[in-house]
């Protein structure tokens, strides 16, 4: 199995016991890290005015035995700019999330994070980097 370096998680378990044999000391356990989903935007970067509004479409990998709802929100938003709830329901793949400023919206740069709730489980995307500003 090949792994690019930029996508390897791996997740180090150990416990230690009092051994009672040689090979309890040589026991150790490997397990690659994996969330139930994978989220990405292709926007990388959003300019909102003013009383605008825009969209932010999402994409969603989902892998083994996650084919429930999806629930997604933007954290890390500026003072009068909000983000209207969005899903993405079971076993679907794409979805919108609308962020709108309300008119009297000060100019504002921020970094947001897509975050995406299935199960028990929250998924970041890469931050969005937002821009506020008047026409």
């Amino acid at each position: 199995m090949s792994i690019a370096p930029s996508t390897c998680c791996c997740r180090l378990n150990t416990a230690y016991t009092r051994p009672h044999h040689l090979w309890d000391l040589l026991l150790l356990a490997v397990t690659e890290r994996t969330d139930p989903i994978t989220v990405s935007t292709s926007a990388t970067a959003v300019t909102l005015t003013p009383g605008g509004a825009v969209e932010i479409p999402v994409h969603i990998v989902r892998h083994p035995g996650a084919a429930g709802e999806i629930k997604l929100e933007l954290r890390g938003l500026p003072g009068k700019v909000t983000a209207s709830p969005a899903t993405i329901p079971a076993n679907q793949t794409e979805g919108k999330i609308t962020l709108t400023a309300a008119p009297d919206a000060a100019f504002d740069i921020a970094n947001i994070l897509l975050q995406a709730k299935i199960t028990n489980a929250t998924v970041l995307a890469p931050a969005i980097r937002l821009s506020l500003h008047k026409n």
